[in-house]
């Protein structure tokens, strides 16, 4: 029975990849080095804060990469694949971090963030403050990419990673941002102990100190 249950979720994650890659057009092998895993820069809001975002390739090999990073850099903006320079922008990298807990193989799951990744940068989704996801009227039980009117910068992690299962923030009822309804609100700036890029490290575990280098 335990190996019969097991090729059944192999294959149910196999046609859960298969759709994320059909959806966006953009294919996602299986991922290397820092991919699919969250970055963060210090120096934002005037250097009270951080900035996040999450690695679309491998590696960072110099500042000048080619868009290695997803992220929204802020008002103005929308969420797109960015240089490492860009994304630091003159300020000091972080860490690299991933989720505590994956919902099933970790490979097959970095693969489908950095598809989700793509397909949001796709979508003109522009920038907020307040909500780390906001989204227009619906019916559906989740938010999906085209759903998403704006996001913050740490919402693009949170939404990504939460969207496969992959919990990060919040209380066991209202952890996943990318469903609809007070999930939203338990994200936003209005929650007594809201989530911040700087915050949101502390549910995440640590990969590597400083910059997604080799």
């Amino acid at each position: 029975m335990k190996i019969k249950r097991s090729l059944i979720q192999i294959i149910i994650l196999s046609f859960m990849i298969s759709l994320v890659v059909s959806a966006n057009g953009n294919k996602a092998n299986a991922a290397v080095g820092y991919q699919g895993y969250a970055v963060f820069r210090d120096g934002a809001i005037g250097g009270i804060n951080w900035h996040a975002g999450l690695m679309d390739k491998g590696y960072v090999f110099n500042t000048d990469a080619a868009y290695p990073v997803t992220h929204i850099a802020g008002f103005g903006d929308i969420v797109e694949l960015g240089t490492w320079k860009e994304f630091l922008n003159g300020k000091t990298a972080k860490g690299v971090y991933e989720p505590k807990t994956y919902p099933g193989s970790k490979s097959a799951y970095r693969d489908l963030f950095v598809a989700t990744g793509r397909t949001l940068t796709t979508e003109n989704i522009s920038y907020n403050a307040f909500f780390q996801v906001n989204y227009g009227a619906g019916t559906s039980t989740y938010i999906y990419p085209k759903d998403i009117t704006s996001m913050r910068c740490d919402g693009v992690v949170e939404y990504i990673y939460e969207y496969h299962g992959a919990r990060v923030f919040g209380s066991s009822a209202m952890w996943d941002v990318s469903k609809r309804g007070i999930n939203k609100d338990h994200h936003g700036m209005g929650n007594t102990s809201p989530i911040t890029p700087i915050t949101q490290v502390n549910y995440l575990s640590l990969v590597k100190t400083g910059a997604p280098t080799p």
